[in-house]
C-alpha cells in the first residue's frame, strides 16, 4: 500500500521514490483513533500552554487579537466545544514561540518527511482537509532572525511560500482538533503532541522553507535579536491579568457594572494593554463572565461585554495613577478667583485637569471621592462642587445615585 500524492506538482510528477512515500505512509499510520474523548483533547492543549480561540468554519468567531496576549482556560475551552464551536490556535508568544508550516500539498509534506525523518516523527503534526500543518516552538530571538532573512521583519502574520505558508509570530492562528472542516473532514493529530511537549527548533535547520528558492542569499543567524523586556514587575502578562480578574468578582447580585468598571481600569494599569481596544479584550471579559455567573442574573455574555465596553471607553488611567498626577498639578496652579477656602480653587483645578484628561468627554468624579483628595469631609466636597457649578465653572452632566453606583459626570466649562 502507498501514500498517494492526489495533487500533480512538480515533485509527484517528476520523482516517484518509493523512500518518499513510505516515509510519508509510516507518519500517517500513526494517526490515532478518532475520535478522542473531549476532555482529554482539551486538556491536551491548556496543558500545553497553547492559546485556543473558538471558530465558526475556518473563521473567529470574534475579534481573537486578545488571545495574542492571554490564554483561555480547560473550562473555556470545553464550553466553547459544548457550544459547537471549532478551535483554533493562536501562535506566538502567547503559546510559548508555537510555529507551524502549512504543507497545502500533501506531495510537499511527503518530500519533507523524508528529507528531514526524525523530526517529521517528532514534531507534532495535524492532517488538513487538503494537506497537513507541522508545528513545533522556537524561541524570540529565532523567529526575529526568520522574519528577517524572509523580508518579513515588521509585518504580522502567515508568510506566504510557494507549497504552503510559514506561520510564526503575530497575527497567526490554525484550525486544530477536534474542529471540522466546511467540507466536512475532521482535523486530526497525524502526529500527536508528545508527552514532553512541543519541540523547540531552530526553524533554519528545520527545511521548512528553502531561502536560496526564495531568492534570499548570504543569510546568517548565529546573533539573536534581543528578546522583549519582561514586566517590570516579573509578573508574566496572563498572571496580571488573571488577578484583575480575580479581584474584580462580584460577591453579590447588582455588581456587575461596578466591578467591569473596576475590571477595566485595573487592565488599564497593565503597559501591554494601553493600546488595546475593548473588543481586544473580550477573552479577558469571558473569562470573568464565565467566573462571575453565579452572581449575574442576566447570562448572557453580550450584556457583559456591552457593559465592559462602556467602562473601557470611560476609563484612561490605572486606580490612583491619574488622580495622583491630576491633584499634585492642581495643588501647584490652582484656580484663582474662587470665593471661600483655598481648597475651592485646588477642587477647580482638579475638574480642570481631569476634564483635559477625558478630552471632548465628560469626567466622572463622586464628592467621596473629591473629598479624599482634598482631605475634607464628603459633605464638604459636596458643598464645593455644587459652588462650583452655580459659578459656572462646572456643569453637571448626569447626576449619580445610588442605583446606578456610578459617581456624577461633569464638564469643566471655564
Amino acid at each position: 500500500m502507498h501514500f498517494r500524492c492526489p495533487f500533480r506538482c512538480a515533485f509527484g510528477a517528476a520523482n516517484n521514490d518509493e523512500n518518499h512515500q513510505a516515509v510519508a505512509m509510516t507518519i500517517v499510520a500513526k494517526t490515532p483513533a478518532y475520535p478522542r474523548p473531549v476532555w482529554d483533547l482539551v486538556r491536551e492543549l491548556v496543558d500545553n500552554e497553547l492559546s485556543i480561540i473558538p471558530l465558526r468554519g475556518k473563521s473567529p468567531f470574534r475579534q481573537w487579537k486578545g488571545a495574542q496576549w492571554y490564554r483561555a482556560d480547560h473550562s473555556t475551552v470545553t464550553r466553547w466545544i459544548d457550544q459547537g464551536f471549532g478551535l483554533g490556535v493562536v501562535h506566538g508568544k502567547v503559546s510559548g514561540g508555537l510555529v507551524s508550516r502549512d504543507w497545502d500539498e500533501p506531495c510537499s509534506y511527503q518530500k519533507w518527511a523524508a528529507d528531514y525523518p526524525n523530526l517529521a516523527a517528532t514534531l507534532p503534526t495535524v492532517e488538513t482537509s487538503r494537506g497537513f500543518h507541522t508545528y513545533a516552538r522556537t524561541s524570540e530571538g529565532n523567529l526575529t532572525d526568520i522574519r528577517k532573512a524572509l523580508h518579513k521583519p515588521y509585518s504580522t502574520g502567515a508568510i506566504v511560500l510557494g507549497d504552503g505558508e510559514l506561520r510564526c509570530g503575530t497575527g497567526c492562528y490554525n484550525v486544530i482538533p477536534p474542529s471540522v472542516h466546511p467540507s466536512g473532514v475532521r482535523y486530526r493529530w497525524a502526529v500527536p503532541i508528545p508527552s514532553s511537549g512541543f519541540p523547540e527548533v531552530d526553524l533554519f535547520d528545520t527545511g521548512f522553507f528553502d531561502l536560496p528558492a526564495l531568492g534570499v542569499t548570504g543569510v546568517t543567524h548565529d546573533v539573536l535579536a534581543p528578546v522583549l523586556a519582561p514586566l517590570a514587575s516579573g509578573e508574566s502578562l496572563s498572571e496580571r491579568i488573571e488577578e484583575a480578574i480575580r479581584r474584580t468578582q462580584p460577591s453579590a447580585f447588582g455588581q456587575r457594572n461596578r466591578r467591569l468598571f473596576d475590571l477595566a481600569r485595573l487592565l488599564r494599569g497593565i503597559p501591554a494593554l494601553a493600546l488595546a481596544g475593548a473588543s481586544d479584550l473580550n477573552y479577558v471579559v469571558d473569562r470573568w463572565h464565565s467566573i462571575a455567573l453565579p452572581y449575574i442574573r442576566t447570562k448572557p455574555f453580550k450584556v457583559s461585554m456591552d457593559s465592559f465596553t462602556h467602562a473601557w471607553n470611560s476609563v484612561r488611567f490605572p486606580p490612583g495613577c491619574s488622580m495622583a498626577l491630576v491633584l499634585a498639578r492642581a495643588r501647584a496652579s490652582p484656580v484663582i478667583g474662587m470665593l471661600g477656602p483655598f481648597g475651592v480653587g485646588v477642587l477647580a483645578a482638579v475638574c480642570r485637569g481631569l476634564q483635559h484628561d477625558s478630552g471632548p468627554e465628560p469626567f466622572y468624579l463622586a464628592c467621596r471621592k473629591a473629598g479624599d483628595l482634598l482631605e475634607v469631609s464628603h459633605m464638604t466636597a459636596n458643598r464645593w462642587l455644587r459652588q462650583l457649578t452655580s459659578a459656572g465653572v462646572i456643569e453637571v452632566i448626569v447626576k449619580g445615585t445610588k442605583n446606578t453606583m456610578q459617581a456624577t459626570t461633569f464638564r469643566y466649562v471655564e
